[in-house]
């Protein structure tokens, strides 16, 4: 309901107090409502993403990894991934693989003190047609690929 009230310089209409306030939670509400309709709305769109697997992060299974052959490529044991050895159809990874091979930078391990050049290869299948990667990391290990760093 407007008002006509008399001000030093004419009539004026206003809204009272209580209509400004109703008025302001009705806008607060409906703003609210959809910035939770947004935001449920990229969570789920995040969800259904597919994932798919980083080399940076096969590079830190790497470098933690204790279970290694030298001199060639060999497909580890990831149960992540269901095409390496350990994988399912229902692994993280569908339809994906990788490789690691492991070289000393010299001919014996005094030479170089431990000095490694990892190679990783990660193959994924996408639209029926394979995507190669490959990324190549140099590694110091003194005692050896066996022994924990």
């Amino acid at each position: 309901m407007r008002r006509v009230r008399r001000t030093w310089y004419g009539w004026t209409q206003s809204f009272t107090l209580l209509e400004v306030v109703v008025a302001i939670a009705i806008f607060f509400t409906a703003i609210f409502a959809v910035l939770q309709l947004v935001s449920q709305n990229m969570s789920l769109a995040r969800a259904l993403q597919r994932k798919r697997p980083d080399l940076g992060t096969l590079a830190g299974r790497s470098l933690m990894d204790t279970n290694w052959s030298l001199g060639g490529r060999e497909a580890p044991m990831d149960s992540d991934f269901e095409s390496n050895p350990g994988g399912s159809a229902g692994s993280l990874f569908r339809r994906s693989r990788w490789e690691r091979n492991a070289l000393l930078i010299a001919p014996n391990i005094s030479q170089t003190n431990g000095l490694y050049r990892v190679d990783l290869w990660l193959t994924e299948d996408l639209a029926n047609h394979q995507v190669p990667s490959q990324m190549s990391i140099l590694i110091y290990r003194p005692l050896g690929l066996e022994v924990p760093p």
